[in-house]
């Protein structure tokens, strides 16, 4: 737990000062203009993200956001000032597969020189090799991305591209050509915010993914290589886009911590900075805070691009497509191996992508997994061939979506509305993706991948649409339709006598249960139906699962219990719980 995510309406500078005299530390995240504020108090005037505090000491982070909002007054927020929303400020992981980790655990045992020694393709668990194939993923009998970059040619320089991930090594070869290190940031606790240079945290090992970032960027945009040991013959670009923009947004120190908090402040960072595309292998539970952001950059067209997540094949974990991945405002990543066959259904303790539910894959597309090239951090001059998980389908198609974006730009900067450019793109890589493959039929890649495989050459032969074509999609949304309905104004089934914001939260919290416990993600299939599919024995089972499996807050546990039965009188929800004190700090608005 990394602390609270508070969203305050009013005088956003006044509830920074009297909040952080009550204790926490506190630093604002985000703007929200008054027109983009749905959910929550009725919209007055813009509101601000804030993160408050760290090392809140509640078992459940529910707990603390529950007795913030119950001690509202006493927290900062009275006046000019009120709280629209709260939610854990979620410190999360990511599932990695660790590139060579079994050459690596020998090499510990014996020379550190060893730990920079080329890593071939990995077959094992039934993933699909590409024999004596180097960067095979860019080829023309798979994404045809060398082709499509290079039609496109020195254009790709009109596009700028957010990579938020671990950040950059400067030391290797395949470092992007236009890499905007006067616009790097950083958003790791503690460390420079001007310097997004990938680096092993301490007490690190080689065991925790080091070098995500290194490995995620030489997809999308790495820089010529010449020969380096196990690509013979190959000299070329092994990025997609790699003469794009870059900008470098670290989020993490490593794949298994990062918060929501960060991921809010690199898209944001992102929006603000001009970017057009933005690429982002890491993901996780859904949030207010991260639907803000989503939706803002949507509106200003920047189109996001994330991992649709991996899992243990065999596992009880939960095997659907992450967040933010899942907002249908996002394209989600997914994985498709190189004999055709989604990157699922691998044998036992094998990582593997995510899929589903049904109603996300219409924004899904697939992209090659695993045994591609992946940059091998302070090593220089090493780029192994075991690059895996959908973290490395995502810059794939980001790179795809950037260089769309780069050939017909005269055309879609002219669009009235910026949200237009991203309908626009995507509807080109969805239209040119293969919808089947040697190994897959219509109804099997759909359900899988998405609207297809990734095809970046076909798609630069479709036009752009007719802005009159174009349908801006609803919102994104933190919570399932049919929580919010249950959650709704008035209270229609549950938490009757609680406030709009409070039921907001109920809602959130059920929602983020199934991200993280597959017992509660197993019992309710394809949450996100229409409202009106979903029947009132369905919606029982899932609350039962939540409370049974969830560990949910006291006060949701309370209105759980009333509805269920499980007891006869329930705690009011709105009593206000006592508020942990954390140190103080004040980090100033800019």
């Amino acid at each position: 737990m990394a602390g609270l995510l508070v969203k305050v309406r009013g005088d956003a500078k006044a509830f920074q000062k009297q909040a952080a005299a009550a204790g926490p530390v506190v630093e604002p995240i985000l703007t929200v203009p008054a027109a983009a504020t749905g959910r929550g108090v009725a919209a007055s005037g813009q509101s601000t993200w804030f993160k408050i505090g760290a090392g809140i000491s509640a078992e459940n982070a529910w707990d603390d956001a529950h007795a913030i909002l119950g001690n509202a007054a006493g927290f900062g927020a009275s006046g000019a000032a009120q709280i629209e929303a709260v939610e854990p400020e979620i410190e999360q992981k990511w599932l990695a597969e660790s590139p060579g980790d079994a050459a690596r655990a020998g090499a510990l045992r014996g020379a550190a020189a060893n730990l920079c020694a080329f890593d071939d393709q990995d077959g094992g668990g039934g993933k699909a090799v590409v024999p004596r194939r180097v960067a095979w993923n860019l080829d023309d009998d798979f994404s045809r991305l060398r082709r499509a970059r290079d039609k496109v040619g020195t254009a790709q320089q009109k596009i700028r591209i957010a990579h938020l991930d671990t950040g950059y090594d400067p030391d290797h070869v395949t470092l992007p050509r236009h890499l905007l290190t006067a616009l790097q940031a950083n958003f790791v606790a503690g460390e420079d915010p001007k310097d997004a240079v990938d680096r092993i945290p301490p007490g690190g090992s080689p065991f925790a993914n080091p070098g995500h970032g290194t490995g995620t960027l030489s997809l999308l945009a790495g820089n010529r290589i010449n020969k380096p040991p196990g690509f013979p013959g190959f000299e070329d670009f092994l990025g997609g886009a790699p003469l794009a923009e870059i900008i470098p947004i670290r989020i993490a120190d490593w794949v298994v911590r990062f918060t929501t908090g960060t991921i809010v402040q690199g898209i944001e960072y992102a929006r603000r900075n001009g970017a057009h595309v933005l690429s982002m292998s890491m993901g996780g539970v859904t949030s207010q805070a991260l639907t803000d952001a989503v939706n803002l950059a949507y509106d200003e067209g920047l189109l996001l691009v994330t991992a649709g997540g991996n899992n243990i094949s065999g596992a009880p974990s939960p095997k659907t497509i992450v967040y933010p991945a899942r907002y249908k405002r996002i394209i989600a990543a997914c994985g498709v191996m190189g004999d055709g066959r989604a990157y699922t259904g691998l044998s036992p303790f094998t990582m593997q992508g995510n899929f589903g539910p049904r109603e996300k894959m219409d924004t899904a597309i697939g992209a090659y997994t695993p045994n591609v090239p992946w940059a091998q951090i302070h090593c220089g001059g090493i780029v192994d061939m075991n690059g895996a998980g959908t973290s490395a389908a995502t810059p794939q198609v980001a790179a795809a979506a950037a260089l769309w974006l780069a050939h017909h730009w005269a055309v879609v900067k002219a669009y009235p509305k910026p949200w237009m450019r991203i309908e626009a793109t995507r509807k080109a890589l969805f239209e040119a993706a293969a919808k089947s493959t040697a190994r897959m039929d219509v109804a099997e890649t759909f359900e899988k991948i998405g609207q297809g495989v990734l095809n970046a050459e076909a798609a630069l032969a479709i036009a752009p649409a007719r802005a009159g074509e174009l349908t801006k999609l609803p919102p994104s949304d933190p919570s399932w339709p049919w929580l919010s309905l249950l959650f709704g104004q008035g209270g229609v089934e549950l938490a009757a006598g609680a406030d709009q914001r409070r039921r907001a939260m109920f809602a959130l919290e059920l929602t983020q249960m199934a991200q993280r416990v597959a017992a509660v993600e197993q019992a309710l299939p394809s949450p996100e139906r229409p409202v009106d599919a979903i029947g009132p024995a369905e919606r029982n089972r899932y609350l039962e699962a939540a409370l049974d499996a969830g560990n949910p807050s006291k006060a949701l546990r309370a209105e759980l219990e009333r509805h269920l039965g499980r007891q006869a009188a329930a705690a009011p929800t709105s009593a206000p719980a006592r508020v942990h004190r954390i140190r103080r700090k004040i980090v100033e608005t800019g």
